[in-house]
């Protein structure tokens, strides 16, 4: 939960999302991300949506699952890149040191 439930359904999780997405592929460098929701959370699965996440059920999502009945789902870094390219143009990602 990003926010109490008063301050839900205002964006802040689609942008804290948004945000975590961006330092992900652009400062870890990573290719793929994936996420395990369980079924009744259909905020979460819109939300995920959103940022340009499909099903995926191949094994290395599967691993990703703590129950069986978990759905899996991951996102490429073009596809989050091209979904989300307006938001990611105002982030500033700097280094702290």
């Amino acid at each position: 939960m990003v926010a109490a439930r008063a301050a839900q359904g205002r964006g802040l999780g689609t942008r804290f999302a948004i945000m975590l997405h961006a330092y992900a592929f652009q400062t870890l460098g990573l290719a793929r991300v994936f996420v395990a929701i369980v079924p009744a959370n259909v905020a979460s699965i819109r939300l995920f949506a959103k940022l340009g996440y499909a099903p995926d059920d191949s094994p290395r999502a599967r691993d990703f699952a703590d129950d069986e009945t978990d759905l899996t789902f991951s996102v490429d870094r073009a596809t989050f890149e091209a979904r989300c390219a307006d938001a990611i143009a105002a982030i500033r990602i700097t280094p702290r040191g």
